[in-house]
């Protein structure tokens, strides 16, 4: 088998996880409390691989968002302000907060949320997080004058009212769900890899991963870290034997 054969079959086999795993964590975790975790959020976005991507870039940004515990996940959520705008730059409404679960409830820890300029050189299918650029009003005595030198003119409106209406709402709802979600798939990987039920796990750049279990089962997560599955799966080999790792 050469190289472009193997990635490919590696690639099916994650796309496969993702699908079985979707249905499985539905099935398991279905009984857990949501309380506050729901709601069908529009974005704005014709492109869902831009919006990732630039809730991505902001997760690298310690002034949107940054950890306060070691266990802590943080997520950004974001809302297009122009959704007729799809071309950069972007101007978008942010909510980046960090979150643990605990007893099978969310428990927010710290977060932000306000107005951002989104610039990138070009369009691409894949977006490198070191060419984004933003920028964003200050506070205080700032903020208007800020808000009126960085935004067009026909969403001042909305950015001077969006936190009294339902759209931070919404906003932060998204980002539960994707929370709860991701938190609750993460706690069963760490758990199945302490307990040497992991047989094969797989991680994307994305920090998108699956498990697949010695049983045949899938779960699927998005680590908190880059590599935070590699370096579990290495350290339960002592205990475990040894764990297929595949990366992207």
């Amino acid at each position: 088998m050469n190289l472009r054969d193997f990635f490919v079959k590696r690639a099916i086999v994650f796309f496969v996880f993702v699908v079985i795993g979707v249905g499985v964590y539905v099935l398991f975790y279905g009984g857990i409390k949501q309380e506050e975790v729901g709601g069908n959020v529009i974005s704005g976005f014709n492109n869902p691989s831009i919006e990732q991507a630039i809730e991505e870039y902001l997760l690298t940004q310690k002034n949107f968002s940054w950890k306060t515990k070691e266990n802590g996940h943080r997520f950004c959520t974001v809302e297009n302000l122009l959704p007729e705008q799809q071309l950069f730059p972007l101007y978008v409404w942010s909510y980046c907060g960090e979150y643990t679960l605990q007893d099978g409830a969310l428990t927010t820890l710290s977060g932000s949320s306000g107005p951002i300029k989104i610039d990138y050189p070009n369009e691409l299918s894949f977006y490198d997080m070191r060419k984004f650029s933003h920028e964003a009003p200050r506070d205080g005595s700032y903020y208007t004058p800020d808000v009126k030198r960085i935004f067009p003119e026909g969403i001042w409106d909305r950015i001077f009212h969006f936190s009294s209406t339902d759209n931070i709402t919404n906003l932060v709802k998204k980002a539960k769900q994707e929370v709860f979600t991701t938190i609750s798939g993460w706690d069963r990987i760490t758990r199945a890899i302490a307990h040497c039920e992991v047989k094969e796990v797989f991680q994307a750049h994305s920090r998108n991963v699956s498990a697949r279990l010695k049983n045949g089962e899938v779960i699927v997560s998005v680590e908190p870290n880059i590599d935070d599955i590699i370096r579990r799966a290495v350290d339960a080999e002592n205990t475990c034997g040894r764990i297929i790792m595949a990366t992207e």
